[in-house]
């Protein structure tokens, strides 16, 4: 198998956004500390920390990465590791999701086009789309459309499965484990549990 780029998407209107809270988040507190002082800026410190948190951790951190070992979903609460032979197909009806032989997973990084997405395209658009995006009558969904998040990752990720497939690496799909490699996002998870215990205890004291 020849070594290809790794092809990585997260939204930039999400690390867009996930700036813009935390510097709203952080003149709050500043503010606070100015007007109220240091016992209410430390209480209110913890929720603000929390509401960056919860912003990095929906718009931010998730990504899609395509590499020689297979696609991988970085999704809110855990990573999917999803091998090439496990891959049956990818859908784009709600968002960029990967069918595989353990079921259908879906990334939080990459939503559907809406119809308008779709309407907007000109022929030139779906000249180089791979060959699985196209329906009946080389229809494509709006959420295959090169335009919208799920139709640019579903274009990279068809066209590696048919490059796979053309070269014979997929002839003999199997998969290795019972289940699907997933890593829990424990860190995350504790720095956001943590962030509530201490806003909890801060209006309590």
């Amino acid at each position: 198998m020849t070594t290809t780029p790794t092809y990585s998407y997260r939204p930039a209107f999400g690390r867009g956004l996930a700036i813009a809270v935390a510097v709203v988040c952080a003149l709050a507190v500043v503010v606070t500390l100015f007007q109220d002082g240091f016992t209410a800026a430390g209480a209110f410190a913890p929720w603000m920390l929390l509401v960056a948190w919860v912003v990095w951790a929906l718009f931010w951190a998730p990504e899609v990465r395509v590499d020689d070992a297979g696609v991988h979903l970085v999704n809110v609460t855990r990573t999917l590791h999803l091998p090439w032979p496990s891959i049956r197909a990818v859908d784009t009806k709600w968002a960029f999701a990967v069918v595989t032989g353990w079921g259908t997973y879906t990334a939080w990084a990459a939503p559907a086009g809406s119809r308008r997405s779709g309407r907007q395209l000109s022929p030139g658009d779906v000249t180089d789309l791979p060959e699985s995006t196209f329906g009946p009558g080389r229809s494509i969904r709006p959420g295959d459309s090169p335009n919208s998040p799920s139709g640019q990752v579903a274009m990279m990720v068809r066209r590696r499965l048919e490059e796979l497939r053309r070269a014979g690496h997929l002839d003999d799909p199997r998969l290795e484990t019972d289940k699907v490699p997933s890593r829990w996002h424990v860190e995350s998870l504790a720095v956001g549990a943590a962030l509530l215990l201490w806003g909890m205890l801060a209006v309590l004291l």
